[in-house]
């Protein structure tokens, strides 16, 4: 399947030559809708399709030939457990030089382990890797949204593998493009969404864990996942713009006051910035609104 996000590209004449080839089958949305959510972009492609598993794969990314043979010969193999599977990566720039090659990711990993890792910073993820069931798609209300889907792949995988885990295919690889154009690249543009959105899957997986019971092979302190948590929004925010009093105002305008303690306060215990003077000024701001 291949969709159109109303993009000014000509997509339908490059399908065109390949219809007789491959059974492709096009569809050109008549409005942007990832400028506003990509999420939702996501989301309307697959009610579109009608398969038991879902692959979201960028134009931008390419795979290793023998990808799709080794999924079906790992849904064999596993016997269909597990609702989430992904591939190991590879990085590819502009011209398809390979760049960087991902650390392998383990045969089998709960959702939990992953969460881990990835706070640490020492496993890599990209949506185009992974294929999961419509089955848990649909049970777990579909992908979780974020701006800009930053985080939101993250959040959806743990929440899907909550409770079978995702199992690597070994072989052949994905390639996912890092570029100047896409959105992983550093950008005053979309810097304060990506914040916004880093914000938002913190407090995430803050009511995540405080909604189910950890039965994961690897047991995790809270308080150790929160340390990282912390360390993990400072250093992702730090890569987007400067970690100044500034940066730290637009996250507290953003942020839920139910959760003030929880994201900012650990976060203004790294900057050494004074929390009470921050609190007064977003609770007479809170005030202000109200009064308006």
């Amino acid at each position: 399947y291949k969709r159109q996000d109303a993009s000014p590209e000509p997509i339908q004449e490059i399908c065109e030559k390949y219809r007789k080839k491959l059974n492709l089958k096009y569809h050109r949305f008549p409005e942007n809708m990832g400028s506003i959510s990509l999420v939702d972009q996501w989301s309307r492609c697959i009610e579109l399709t009608s398969e038991p598993w879902l692959w979201i794969f960028s134009d931008d990314d390419m795979l290793e030939e023998g990808c799709v043979n080794a999924f079906f010969s790992a849904l064999q193999k596993t016997n269909r457990e597990f609702e989430l599977y992904r591939f190991n990566t590879s990085v590819i720039d502009e011209n398809s030089h390979v760049t960087k090659i991902c650390p392998p990711h383990p045969l089998v990993e709960s959702g939990i382990e992953f969460l881990y890792h990835r706070l640490c910073r020492n496993r890599e993820s990209f949506i185009s890797e992974y294929i999961f069931s419509r089955r848990i798609y649909k049970q777990k209300e579909g992908l979780v949204s974020f701006p800009l889907a930053w985080c939101s792949d993250d959040a959806s995988w743990i929440n899907f593998a909550d409770k079978k885990g995702i199992f690597t295919i070994y072989g052949p690889k994905v390639y996912w493009r890092k570029s100047n154009v896409n959105i992983s690249s550093v950008s005053s543009k979309t810097r304060l969404h990506k914040i916004k959105a880093c914000v938002e899957y913190f407090k995430w997986l803050e009511d995540y864990f405080n909604s189910k019971l950890l039965k994961d092979k690897l047991i995790i302190q809270k308080d150790i996942i929160y340390e990282l948590q912390t360390k993990w929004l400072y250093l992702q925010i730090k890569g987007q713009a400067p970690l100044d009093f500034h940066t730290i105002i637009f996250i507290l305008k953003n942020d839920d006051f139910s959760v003030l303690g929880n994201t900012v306060k650990r976060l203004t215990k790294l900057l050494a910035i004074n929390f009470s003077y921050i609190k007064t000024y977003i609770l007479n701001l809170f005030v202000n609104n109200f009064k308006a």
